[in-house]
């Protein structure tokens, strides 16, 4: 995907801009916006992969296979079109 924004070098001010029309950019915005997992679904995955970590710790699972169970739920929440943020994955992670 192309960029629509680059970021400042002249010294002057900091940040980011933008060549786009506002319309291009509000196109491109929209989607992404629709399609992250908002805090409160996140949370039921939360609970999904806590009850599985309990699972983990009785059924003495090694590393590998938690990371396969947890990558499981962020590809099937990957195929209902949505996308995690950063800050959401690393908080799944840290469970493993």
């Amino acid at each position: 995907m192309e960029r629509l924004t680059l970021k400042r070098v002249n010294g002057i001010n900091t940040g980011y801009w933008s060549p786009a029309k506002k319309q291009e950019l509000v196109d491109r915005l929209a989607p992404y916006e629709n399609a992250t997992v908002s805090d409160e679904d996140f949370e039921k995955y939360l609970s999904e992969v806590k009850r599985m970590a309990q699972n983990w710790k009785k059924d003495g699972l090694s590393y590998i296979s938690r990371r396969c169970q947890l990558l499981s739920v962020i590809c099937g929440i990957e195929d209902d079109s949505l996308m995690l943020t950063v800050g959401q994955i690393k908080r799944l992670i840290n469970l493993v």
